[in-house]
C-alpha cells in the first residue's frame, strides 16, 4: 500500500490522456524493460476495455482474484456510513470497533471460545437508548426461489448465535446481493423468551455504467 501511495504521488501532476490506447501503441519493450511485460499487457487490456474469458485467445496476461465476500462487506459498510444521518439513534460499528464477545466458556479453564464478530452492528448512540442493536451479516451468495430461497441452515444458525451473544438485540439481518426478483424473507425464532427475528434482505449493487443505485 505504501508503494502504491508513493506511485500515486509521483503521478499526481500527470494529466489523464484522452486517447491512452494511442499513447501506448508505439511502446516496445526491450531486454531492459522486459520485466514489465506482464504488467504492461494487463494495463493494455484494461485501457482497451477488453474483458477476460474462460476460452483461449491470442492475448496473454496474468490474472488475479478478488475476495468478493470482503468487497461486498466493505461496500455495504461504506454505503451505510454514507447514510449515517438517516440511521437516527444508531451508529455503525464494524468488527474493529466491537467489544470482544464469545459464544461459550470452557468449564475447566474458564477461557472464552468462539468469538462472535458480525460484519456490521448498528449500535444505539446511548446505552439507555430505546432502539435495540441490529445485527447485519453480509453473504456473497446467489440465492434461488423457493420457501427458504436457498438460505442455508448454517447461515441461520450463525445469526442465532449472534442473537444469543448480543442478548439485547432483537433483529439479525442477512444481506445478499440482489439477483432477479427475489423478495425479502422474515423468520421469527421459535421457543425464544423474547421475540427475535432473522430477516433476509437484498442489496442492489451499482449498475455496470457506474450509476449508483439505492440499497
Amino acid at each position: 500500500r505504501s508503494k502504491l501511495s508513493r506511485l500515486i504521488s509521483l503521478l499526481e501532476h500527470v494529466n489523464p490522456s484522452p486517447e491512452p490506447c494511442l499513447d501506448i501503441a508505439p511502446v516496445r519493450l526491450d531486454r531492459n524493460t522486459k520485466r514489465f511485460e506482464d504488467v504492461f499487457a494487463f494495463a493494455r487490456t484494461v485501457l482497451r476495455k477488453n474483458a477476460w474469458d474462460l476460452r483461449g485467445g491470442t492475448s496473454r496476461t496474468f490474472s488475479f482474484l478478488f475476495p468478493m465476500e470482503k468487497l461486498f462487506e466493505a461496500y455495504v459498510a461504506r454505503t451505510l456510513q454514507g447514510h449515517q444521518d438517516e440511521l437516527i439513534g444508531y451508529r455503525i460499528a464494524v468488527p474493529g470497533d466491537l467489544p470482544s464477545r464469545h459464544l461459550v466458556r470452557d468449564i475447566n479453564t474458564g477461557a472464552e471460545r468462539f468469538e462472535l464478530l458480525p460484519d456490521i452492528l448498528l449500535e444505539p448512540l446511548s446505552p439507555d437508548a430505546a432502539p435495540p442493536p441490529i445485527i447485519l451479516d453480509t453473504k456473497w451468495k446467489r440465492l434461488t426461489k423457493g420457501g427458504k430461497q436457498g438460505v442455508r441452515p448454517a447461515d441461520i444458525y450463525q445469526m442465532l448465535a449472534y442473537l444469543d451473544g448480543f442478548d439485547d438485540a432483537r433483529n439479525a439481518i442477512l444481506l445478499f446481493p440482489a439477483i432477479g426478483d427475489l423478495g425479502p424473507l422474515d423468520l421469527l425464532l421459535q421457543h425464544a423468551e423474547r421475540r427475535r427475528h432473522i430477516r433476509v434482505r437484498f442489496v442492489t449493487l451499482p449498475s455496470g455504467d457506474g450509476d449508483r443505485q439505492d440499497t
